[in-house]
């Protein structure tokens, strides 16, 4: 069975020779002090990017193939699907992986709540695993 250990959303990262990870600014919040387009459905580009940073490992040998799994950006007051990424959790070599996804926009309605899910298929059924929220405001009045 595969097992989520923790997954941050993050300003940056830092690896070093150890296989340690540094996390700078973890995120539950985005304020935007910038005046924003007009729209109903805004693609805000994020400078700095964000990453969204996973440690992951299955229970026993037994387990250790590859998962389909899927992240999610969604807004959480109807679970409207914003943005997906598909990818692969790959266990063959190791029972302890780490993902890393750089997010250099977001999909925006509005203030409010706004969640990142990641989904992995096993045994022919999709479980989400891990979610972060993320609270979103514009800031200019």
């Amino acid at each position: 069975m595969v097992r989520n250990n923790w997954s941050v959303i993050c300003r940056g990262h830092e690896r070093n020779e150890r296989g340690a990870i540094t996390l700078h600014e973890v995120v539950s919040e985005l304020n935007f002090f910038e005046p924003l387009p007009d729209g109903d459905h805004l693609i805000l580009p994020l400078t700095p990017s964000l990453w969204l940073i996973s440690q992951w490992h299955v229970e026993d040998a037994v387990n250790q193939k590859v998962y389909p799994a899927v992240a999610r950006w969604l807004w959480a007051a109807d679970n409207e699907i914003l943005r997906q990424t598909e990818f692969e959790l790959d266990f063959r070599r190791r029972r302890s992986i780490r993902t890393f996804f750089e997010i250099t926009e977001l999909d925006f309605l509005g203030e409010g709540q706004y969640e990142y899910h990641i989904a992995v298929q096993e045994f022919g059924e999709w479980e989400v695993k891990s979610w972060n929220i993320v609270l979103v405001a514009n800031n200019v009045r």
